[in-house]
């Protein structure tokens, strides 16, 4: 792991014969939650972006890789004792947990969903890391508020995005006083906006950030 970058979920893709880290046992089993809140596939078989651009298959493949991975991060966060806020470590937190759920958007999901993805979390590691059991109930309870606070602007924030993008030129970068006021008000880190421009094929103006 250390000498290499072979780290346990790489190890673990080589001994189950696996196409890539997700279709392990470490992550498949959560991308399954997302099958069956959302009725889609998980092909899993692409990771570049096709060339005629995302796919309803690829941008759900990528939701349900994104939400499996911040949903295991995000739960042995909080099991370390970090809670969601704006500065530091709890910014990390809450910008993959906003992450998680914008990509949630993707598969159709209106309602919180990571308390679900954070209890099979807790199932799939916890005999390795029994700090998960011991503090499930907090851990089920702040993804379940933070999501629900979310929630509340994400609709309004995705909204502003496409209809900016909607008036640009073809080509054109995304405004950065849009970005800005995605940011300042509906709480929109810049690396969430630049994630969700991916499927328009478009960057943010960051001098304009």
């Amino acid at each position: 792991s250390v000498d290499t970058g072979m780290g346990l979920e790489r190890v673990t893709a080589v001994l189950q014969h696996a196409r890539s880290n997700y279709d392990t046992d470490l992550l498949r089993p959560i991308i399954n939650v997302c099958e069956e809140l959302s009725g889609y596939r998980y092909e899993g078989s692409r990771f570049d972006m096709p060339h005629q651009g995302a796919d309803a298959q690829y941008i759900h493949d990528v939701a349900m890789r994104v939400i499996a991975d911040h949903s295991r991060a995000m739960s042995l966060i909080i099991a370390d004792g970090v809670l969601p806020g704006s500065e530091g470590r709890a910014y990390i937190l809450r910008r993959i947990m906003r992450r998680a759920i914008r990509h949630g958007r993707n598969l159709g999901l209106h309602e919180p969903f990571l308390r679900l993805t954070a209890a099979k979390t807790i199932d799939v590691l916890g005999a390795c890391y029994p700090e998960l059991h011991e503090r499930k109930d907090v851990i089920l309870r702040v993804v379940e508020a933070e999501e629900r606070k979310f929630h509340e602007t994400l609709d309004a924030g995705l909204s502003i995005l496409s209809k900016e993008v909607e008036r640009l030129p073809k080509g054109a970068p995304f405004p950065g006083a849009a970005a800005f006021l995605l940011h300042d008000t509906y709480g929109f880190p810049l690396d969430l906006t630049q994630d969700a421009l991916k499927a328009h094929g478009r960057i943010v103006d960051i001098a304009g950030f």
